[in-house]
């Protein structure tokens, strides 16, 4: 009598298991994008509109091309080039996560071995929150239209194509790729820059370090290599401050080129959208200032904000802090003249690129959309550490954190999960909620 085979069973099992739990997650996260997805906002769409018509300006550079593409302009086209792109992020952004569950492995190779193995939760907790998260997809969908999702998905192309291939880098040492993929990436980089800042300057702050930082990271360069980068470097900084300086129109316009714009587009050329191409940087600093001291939501907003978002900010503390630790060793030796170790190197390296994304937090005192700051800088986190995962050391580092950690993250999960995606004012939906209803108490305690 054949019992079948015992060990077989046990395989199809745990592939089933696996293959249930993928789905699972699959139509959760689906869910979870329906719900927070909403119409482009009417500021959204009209930092589509400004074009070179009335000169140079800074953020023109779509507007411009659409222009010249004898484009209308229009709501619905705005918005069906929005999802496309945001379609395009989707995909390149779940490629990159992917690296966190198979390593470095190409998609039809490593997602075989994913669902053929049983399931850890220390391989997939973290992927989830990755996934899930308040400032990944969640964020992305909330805010349809926003300039820097022509950012991201350029940002994106980049990050893979410095991971993709088997010259990514040694496992110690890394940075050791061939010179035909340096043809390639080195323009790709910079037409990257030069587009990104064109159509928005804070570019420079969202995802330049990072996509620096990472090409340093997976690519280490030779000197001639390096004083390439560093000149590109160079020259996005100086062509941040020429866009900064010269790319706003003169005060004297802006009543004409308001009325000019409603015009043509419609209602839903907002004003105070508009207005960005007229601010300096001290008039935003005014704005921001203003906004912050004299909005009484603002309190609750951001203590909403705190205790909704600490869980995954301690994890990634606890994540990366042996990396610090190590790095201010190895800073005392060097500043001692002494050499590092490469362990020591790796970490110090690894400690550069996760503060490289913090970055855009120093947009804080020029906009006061606080929290798409803070969005942007998680989702550099979650961007930086897949990346890093291409590193075995590392993702097995990564694993360990997560299997000791794991209720920071199941937590952050399902935080992630209850209150949507971030907002770039108001933190999250449900706060606009929380301190509606405050502001409905406290009038009906104070009459």
């Amino acid at each position: 009598m054949n019992h079948g085979n015992p060990a077989g069973h046990t395989a199809r099992t745990y592939n089933m298991q696996t293959v249930r739990f993928t789905g699972v997650a699959a139509l959760l996260f689906l869910f979870a994008l329906v719900r927070v997805f909403r119409p482009m906002s009417d500021w959204a769409y009209t930092q589509w509109l400004f074009s070179y018509q009335y000169g140079f300006v800074k953020r023109g550079l779509h507007g411009e091309i659409l222009h010249r593409l004898g484009a209308d302009g229009s709501y619905i086209l705005i918005v069906s080039l929005s999802v496309l792109i945001l379609a395009g992020i989707s995909v390149l952004l779940f490629r990159l996560f992917l690296i966190l569950l198979t390593g470095n492995q190409n998609l039809p190779e490593g997602g075989k071995t994913l669902l053929s193995s049983p399931i850890q939760l220390k391989v997939w907790l973290f992927f989830l929150l990755a996934m899930f998260h308040s400032a990944t997809f969640q964020m992305l969908y909330f805010n349809i239209g926003r300039l820097e999702h022509i950012h991201l998905i350029l940002t994106l192309a980049c990050l893979l194509l410095m991971v993709q291939g088997p010259d990514t880098g040694s496992e110690k040492k890394g940075g050791t790729v061939s010179s035909r993929k340096r043809s390639v990436l080195f323009p790709a980089v910079t037409f990257t820059v030069l587009v990104s800042l064109l159509v928005h300057e804070a570019f420079y702050f969202f995802f330049l370090p990072v996509l620096f930082m990472a090409w340093i990271y997976t690519d280490r360069g030779t000197l001639i290599y390096n004083i390439m980068r560093a000149s590109l470097f160079a020259g996005a900084s100086i062509l941040t401050w020429y866009i900064a300086v010269y790319g706003l129109m003169d005060i004297d316009q802006y009543y004409p080129y308001m009325e000019a714009m409603r015009e043509q587009y419609g209602s839903r050329a907002l004003y105070s959208s508009l207005m960005v191409v007229f601010r300096d940087t001290s008039m935003n600093l005014e704005y921001t200032q203003h906004w912050l001291l004299n909005s009484p939501r603002i309190p609750v907003y951001i203590l909403f904000f705190l205790m909704m978002m600490s869980p995954g900010a301690i994890f990634f503390w606890k994540l990366y802090r042996r990396d610090f630790q190590h790095s201010l060793k190895a800073l005392k030796t060097l500043f001692s003249s002494r050499k590092i170790t490469t362990s020591e190197s790796e970490s110090l390296l690894r400690a550069a690129v996760i503060l490289s994304c913090l970055s855009p937090l120093c947009l804080i005192p020029l906009g006061f959309d606080v929290f798409r700051w803070f969005g942007i800088t998680f989702l550099n986190l979650f961007m930086m550490t897949a990346l890093l995962s291409i590193n075995n050391s590392f993702r097995t580092h990564l694993y360990a954190i997560t299997n000791r950690y794991w209720y920071l993250a199941a937590l952050a999960i399902g935080l992630s999960f209850l209150i949507g995606g971030l907002d770039a004012f108001y933190s999250f939906s449900s706060s606009i909620h929380a301190a509606d209803w405050g502001e409905i108490i406290f009038r009906y305690i104070s009459s």
